[in-house]
């Protein structure tokens, strides 16, 4: 389905630093009327702060919602006149009454080929999963998470031996390709865009240092080889339990030494 709703003049671009220094790449710097920041990531503030300063555009940090900063920053959006928001990387969700303020006319870029893996950590879940293939999506958002209509994807193949910081590196690079070919007609109002099938959804739990227990009773060494390389390090690694606490393996490992670990480790009840 082929919408006219442009052109865009007003353009204001939410992310972390490589978000943004992709968007920043591609978005024509006289429609970038502002720079956001997710305040739930304060190490981002200041190299974002930079960015924005550069680009010649305001710069806001998102507050949580129902904060006493929400209504102020909310204020300054509108004061902006936006017509369109772009988030890529971003950690925060953009509300409702800011997609009701830009008319629905928001897009996100989501490290998954939508519809598989919505919401949160979908290049780790990818592999922990054991699929092989994986992308990124542009699409625009709704009130679901990751559920609005597709606008563009690319695909890619995740590798045998990929942990997340690999499959994270491919897909950068063609987050930046699907950028580059899909936002110029975009800006001009030319919007390509389809829903998507709800029935072949699946959504993701938020993972946290509690979820890469490995379970040499009730997992196959597959399942803990792709945990074990969805947490590699900077993550602190997939871990077992043992009686002086827990054991971590930041590193990856193949196959065969996952069966190494399995003899050395594991206890049957």
């Amino acid at each position: 389905m082929l919408t006219t709703q442009g052109p865009f003049r007003n353009i204001a671009l939410a992310g972390n630093e490589m978000g943004i220094r992709q968007l920043l790449a591609v978005v024509p710097s006289e429609r970038v009327r502002c720079i956001i920041a997710p305040s739930i990531r304060p190490a981002l503030e200041q190299p974002i702060r930079i960015l924005a300063a550069a680009a010649g555009s305001a710069f806001a940090s998102q507050p949580k919602y129902g904060s006493p900063e929400y209504g102020i920053f909310l204020e300054h959006l509108g004061e902006l006149e936006l017509d369109l928001l772009i988030a890529n990387n971003y950690s925060m969700i953009i509300r409702p009454d800011v997609l009701e303020m830009l008319k629905g006319n928001c897009l996100n870029v989501h490290w998954a080929l939508l519809p598989a893996n919505r919401g949160p950590n979908p290049v780790q879940w990818a592999i922990i999963r054991d699929e092989k293939t994986t992308g990124v999506t542009l699409h625009f958002m709704d009130q679901g998470i990751d559920s609005g209509d597709i606008v563009a994807q690319r695909a890619v193949e995740i590798a045998d031996d990929d942990t997340w910081k690999s499959l994270a590196g491919k897909l950068e690079s063609i987050s930046f390709d699907l950028l580059h070919h899909a936002l110029p007609a975009i800006f001009e109002g030319r919007v390509s865009r389809y829903p998507q099938d709800d029935a072949k959804a699946n959504s993701n739990r938020r993972l946290t240092p509690d979820s890469p227990r490995i379970d040499f009773n009730h997992m196959s060494d597959r399942e803990i080889y792709n945990l074990i390389r969805a947490q590699v390090k900077p993550l602190s690694g997939a871990y077992i339990e043992s009686g002086e606490g827990r054991i971590y393996f930041p590193e990856w490992r193949s196959l065969e030494q996952v069966q190494e670990l399995r003899k050395a480790y594991s206890i049957k009840h």
